[in-house]
């Protein structure tokens, strides 16, 4: 990222977002997978920073997914978890989550019926029998380095609050749908607090997309290597004969 970094001078940084800047982009954030890296991919397409914030920001995110040096005891031990659970309500799921003991929370609203729970091992692996117990078809361990969007990604916060607070939030040319509050966002304020918030929060896709849809969006395009969000957005607004979902790699 380094030399990345270097071959880029600081007038072409700032310089208006094009095709091949995009591409490039796309390129250099593959090490750093999920959600939080996409969005930024986003704002960049919505000008609310510049490609070589977005640069900088994604790698301090993806240095602090990897594993931070303030971390919880919990991820020192190997003793975190995540999992998927398969056909099951969320209310339900939210529900058995807060009466486990330990921390275990719904941390990623993929689509109707399939929501990711992350949290302490052992809480985790209760709070599964719990859910299959109660109608879920499958809880499914996932292999995980962390506790993603729990509350025990708490102790990365400072580093990434840092990494925020040194990139310049513009007001994007239209709103910025970010999973946290999984509604529409032109405050540059807001935009900040909620890229934090996500660290520790759960990523509300399902409710997103679905806001998209009440919003009047009708065409839908992931960037990047996959087509995982083109099946969960086909999953989410099934019915829908309507709209476009396509990708671009």
């Amino acid at each position: 990222m380094a030399k990345v970094l270097r071959q880029i001078d600081d007038e072409a940084l700032e310089k208006p977002f094009d095709k091949g800047q995009f591409l490039r982009l796309l390129r250099y954030l593959k090490p750093y997978k999920g959600r939080i890296a996409i969005a930024l991919v986003l704002m960049v397409v919505a000008t609310v920073c510049s490609l070589g914030q977005t640069f900088l920001l994604s790698r301090a995110v993806g240095i602090l997914q990897a594993g931070t040096p303030v971390v919880p005891w919990q991820f020192v031990l190997g003793m975190i978890a995540m999992a998927a659970i398969i056909a099951l309500d969320s209310d339900t799921i939210e529900t058995i989550c807060a009466r486990t003991p330990g921390i275990v929370v719904a941390a990623n609203y993929n689509s109707d019926g399939q929501v990711v729970i992350s949290g302490e091992e052992q809480a985790v692996k209760e709070a599964c029998a719990a859910l299959k117990a109660a109608g879920a078809k499958r809880a499914l361990p996932l292999p995980v380095s962390g506790a993603f969007h729990s509350p025990l990604m708490e102790p990365a916060r400072k580093e990434l609050a840092e990494a925020i607070a040194r990139t310049e939030i513009h007001r994007p040319l239209c709103p910025v749908y970010q999973n946290v509050t999984a509604q529409g966002e032109t405050e540059p304020g807001r935009i900040k607090d909620n890229l934090l918030l996500q660290l520790t929060s759960p990523v509300r896709w399902t409710q997103s997309v679905k806001a998209m849809l009440a919003d009047g969006a009708s065409e839908f395009t992931e960037i990047g290597p996959g087509s995982v969000l083109q099946g969960l957005v086909g999953r989410i607004a099934a019915g829908r004969e309507d709209l476009t979902i396509q990708g671009i790699q």
